[in-house]
């Protein structure tokens, strides 16, 4: 297979020859002494390293710095990471008033795992059971959060019962109440507290989806990374687009190591839910697995490409925001569901939840009609998830969630029933067939369709706390291939609606897997070829009638702009506008500047290509100019028109054009 290089830039490199060739004098030369240095080199660093250990009692060729007591950080991270600094305009105090906590006590209790009840009403469910959760549907949350609280400390005044958390711009609020009562008192808010409209359910323990893994080496292993890549289409996908800064991916998660070279950049809003800080950062002895559970997920949506580093996340230009929803190893359904919320209300055009119910060992055995029955359980969960989704959707904010991985049928979690709001994500391995843990969604004998899509989700490598790599294992991981995928479609489309993602990633997906109760298997350039909001041009059509140059055209992803020492000063759009087939404008837009630079062209036919040349550099209105370009058009393997930026004589990058007008 042909490999094509690119360097931090995006930019395409000539192919290098193996360091085994040339098989010339010079070169065995070089080898040797090659050799003889790194003999060298491995026997001071042998040296440093015995040292090290002996001195530092630790081993830090370990990315998890991992004693015995859970996850360490890194000992030279900066306070700025682990402390985080409050969030504004989020959980903002209402005035104080006793039915309500004070503001400094407004914050979300910490849960202990172990003190988790079976939900009577759920034998799957886990639950807090001391806790509620209510929910606000209306257009004055602030006013009927007030009244709420009064209603519920009228009809129950003992300490014991109180509003211990609330968040107006969530809507959201958590009931403390004694819980050997739980279940009366909910069953009595319903009939009692009238004329507001609001859900209340109870607060399910929560896990992240992580498979049992051992570390491994975590070099990349480039072989099976194509092969899940090839798979799923990504490389002919990153030919139309890598994603735009304008369009956000939200990764609710556990925690995320921010200082991670794939993890650095590009980053907003981050914040930790329970705290309402930005200490998404994982704390000292927290499980390995929670801590670096987020960063081996944003990794997979969005990590950085060209570095050398690691893995290459699927939409790499994209922005994203960290939202933690962990309470030192533990993650509840609230905390998830404000999570989300808050995602929605920071403009977040895909939202990643890679969570989800924990089952108990053994759940697999269940009869599949015993498990198409417990679909109709936790009604009010699923209202409550259907509500969650409905927000989003009208934001036109799309959810993708990992189905789980307890080789059950999806639809027993309440949250992956709904099949129109939200992208349901199977795990499969290298060659397209179900991971053997995966959740699955298809039992067409009981009419039960759970499935959206399918994704690599077996080995897959990704980052870890403390800028390491790894290969993990879980439907986790599967569901930000997707989620990434989803940002490459808002690239193109904006304005795409959850119903329109689902229908075109169904569409354009191939079913790999016949044997298995999963959906087909996400092809990402398919699936970017439908959504696109105007045409590309077909070489060939093109070639018989010039006249479809005509019209105003956009490039398919961001270019930058640099200066004379090769940094980046901004990102552009790139426009051309022909009003004949032998002379037009380029028009290049940049994002932050706010500037419009405009130079004339000229078109030159040729048999098999043809060439746009920019007559003059390329000038704004306050008088900053752009080097002169040249764009070499040719037909790429699909027969559309493919632009190369030429420069010099040597082609810096592509694009393909989409029509706008």
């Amino acid at each position: 297979m042909k490999r094509i290089y690119y360097d931090k830039d995006g930019r395409v490199k000539n192919p290098h020859f193996p360091f085994w060739k040339p098989w010339t004098l010079w070169g065995m030369i070089w080898r040797t002494l090659l050799f003889l240095s790194g003999l060298i080199l491995i026997a001071i660093l042998l040296g440093l390293l015995i040292r090290g250990c002996s001195e530092k009692g630790q081993n830090w060729s370990n990315p998890f710095h991992d004693d015995g007591d859970g996850y360490q950080p890194d000992p030279q991270l900066p306070d700025s990471l682990k402390d985080g600094t409050p969030v504004k305009d989020w959980g903002t105090p209402l005035p104080d008033m006793d039915e309500l906590p004070a503001p400094d006590d407004n914050v979300i209790p910490p849960v202990n795992p172990d003190s988790t009840i079976t939900d009577p009403k759920d034998s799957l469910a886990q639950i807090v059971p001391d806790q509620l959760v209510v929910f606000f549907n209306s257009s004055d949350v602030k006013e009927d959060i007030v009244k709420f609280a009064k209603e519920f400390k009228k009809l129950w005044p003992d300490p014991q019962y109180k509003v211990a958390y609330y968040n107006q711009q969530a809507g959201t609020m958590l009931l403390s109440v004694p819980k050997e009562q739980r279940d009366k008192v909910a069953e009595e808010i319903v009939q009692k507290i009238t004329g507001i409209d609001f859900l209340l359910t109870t607060n399910e323990m929560l896990e992240s989806g992580q498979q049992q893994y051992q570390p491994q080496d975590p070099a990349f292993k480039e072989q099976r990374y194509m092969a899940y890549y090839k798979l799923i289409q990504a490389p002919e996908a990153w030919q139309i687009t890598r994603g735009a800064k304008d369009v956000k991916v939200a990764i609710v998660d556990s925690y995320f190591a921010l200082n991670h070279k794939d993890l650095s950049e590009r980053y907003v809003d981050p914040i930790h839910i329970a705290s309402k800080t930005t200490a998404v950062f994982p704390p000292a002895g927290v499980d390995p697995a929670i801590a670096s559970h987020g960063s081996h997920v944003a990794g997979i949506a969005i990590g950085t490409a060209g570095n050398g580093q690691g893995a290459h996340g699927i939409a790499p230009e994209c922005t994203w925001i960290p939202i933690s929803v962990a309470t030192g190893g533990s993650i509840t359904a609230f905390n998830l569901m404000e999570g989300i919320l808050y995602a929605i209300y920071r403009g977040a055009d895909v939202v990643n939840l890679s969570i989800g119910r924990a089952f108990p060992d053994g759940v697999d055995k269940t009869p599949l009609g015993d498990q198409v029955q417990a679909t109709s359980l936790s009604k009010v969960k699923q209202q409550i998830w259907d509500y969650i989704y409905k927000v989003a959707a009208d934001h036109k904010t799309i959810i993708c969630t990992a189905a789980g991985n307890s080789n059950i049928l999806m639809g027993i979690d309440p949250g992956k029933r709904n099949n129109e709001l939200v992208v349901k994500v199977e795990a499969v391995d290298s060659k397209g067939q179900k991971a053997e843990f995966s959740n699955f969604g298809e039992v067409p004998e009981a009419q039960l369709r759970y499935s959206t899509v399918a994704a690599p989700g077996v080995g897959i490598h990704s980052c870890v706390a403390n800028g390491g790599y790894d290969d993990w294992p879980g439907t986790s991981m599967a569901s930000p291939f997707v989620a990434g995928a989803v940002a490459l479609m808002k690239t193109l489309k904006k304005d795409l609606t959850p119903q329109e993602a689902i229908k075109i990633l169904k569409a354009t997906a191939k079913q790999t897997d016949t044997q298995h109760r999963i959906g087909p298997t996400i092809q990402i350039k398919d699936a970017l070829m439908e959504c696109g909001e105007g045409e590309m041009l077909n070489f060939d059509d093109l070639m018989k009638d010039h006249t479809l140059l005509i019209g105003r055209w956009k490039s398919t992803h961001e270019l930058e702009i640099v200066d004379n020492d090769n940094k980046k000063v901004d990102d552009i759009w790139t426009y051309f506008i022909f009003n004949a087939t032998d002379k037009g404008t380029v028009e290049n837009k940049t994002i932050n500047l706010s500037r419009t630079y405009t130079a004339p062209l000229s078109v030159t036919w040729d048999t098999n290509s043809l060439t746009i040349r920019q007559l003059d550099v390329a000038k704004s209105n306050d008088g900053h100019t752009l080097t002169k370009d040249e764009y070499l058009c040719r037909p790429d393997e699909n027969r559309l028109l493919q632009v190369s930026v030429m420069r010099d004589g040597k082609e810096r990058y592509n694009f393909h054009m989409e029509k706008v007008e």
